[in-house]
C-alpha cells in the first residue's frame, strides 16, 4: 500500500495551527478545564460540610417530646395571667 499522499502528524499540526488557532483552542480548553477543576474541588469540600452542618443541626434541633416535657414543667401562659389578675385584685382590695 502506498502513503506518500498522507499527510505526516508535523505537517496536520501545521495546518491546524495555521486554519483552526489550534493554541487559542487549547488556551480555552484549558481554562474551561481549570473552571472545571476549581468547580470540583468546591462541590467536593461544600456537599459534605452542608450535609454534616445539617446533619448537626438536626440533632441538636428540640424534638416534640422535648417541647411536651418543658411544657408540662412550666407553667403556662394562661395560668400566669391568671394569678397575675388574681395577685391584683388582691391588692386592690
Amino acid at each position: 500500500m502506498m502513503i506518500e499522499g498522507f499527510v505526516t502528524e508535523k505537517q496536520l499540526d501545521g495546518r491546524l495551527v495555521e486554519k483552526l488557532h489550534k493554541r487559542e483552542f487549547e488556551k480555552q480548553f484549558e481554562r474551561l478545564d481549570n473552571s472545571y477543576a476549581a468547580l470540583e474541588a468546591k462541590v467536593v469540600n461544600t456537599i459534605p460540610a452542608l450535609s454534616y452542618e445539617f446533619k448537626i443541626g438536626l440533632e441538636t434541633k428540640a424534638s416534640q417530646k422535648d417541647l411536651e416535657l418543658l411544657r408540662e414543667e412550666k407553667a403556662s401562659l394562661v395560668l400566669v395571667e391568671a394569678l397575675v389578675k388574681r395577685l391584683n385584685k388582691i391588692e386592690e382590695a
